[in-house]
């Protein structure tokens, strides 16, 4: 019996051309699902610093612009939005953004081009 060998030259050709399209995707959503990830732990961070700021500065005068900045250095690249409130014990930071999409690709999921974050931390006031 015979074989025939049939020419299988643009077979990888024709898969990598239809699995790419995926491949692409999947990276798209890794980047954006990771910047969002970041973006989700500074501002974890820095509501802790700033509630930490607020903790041990609250009697002074213009504590507030020092714990914006405290906020702005700490989220580099978007404009954070920063409450303080306080109880006669404790004061509250919170800390909110708007995280940009990067690829696009994970709008299709949030519906959007960006993405609200917002993180707040209570601490026992000091001295």
């Amino acid at each position: 019996m015979k074989r025939i060998y049939r020419n299988k030259k643009g077979q990888a050709t024709v898969e990598f051309a239809l699995l790419l399209p995926l491949m692409v995707f999947v990276l798209c959503l890794i980047i954006d699902f990771g910047w969002i990830f970041f973006q989700h732990i500074s501002v974890n961070n820095t509501s802790k610093e700033c509630a930490r700021y607020a903790s041990i500065h609250y009697e002074e005068s213009g504590y507030q612009t020092e714990v914006l900045a405290i906020a702005q250095a700490g989220l580099t690249g978007v404009s954070p939005n920063v409450a303080i409130s306080s109880t006669t014990e404790t004061i509250t930071a919170q800390v909110s953004i708007e995280v940009p999409i990067l690829t696009g690709m994970a709008s299709t999921f949030f519906g959007d081009d960006s993405l609200d974050l917002s993180a707040s931390c209570t601490m026992r006031k000091e001295k």
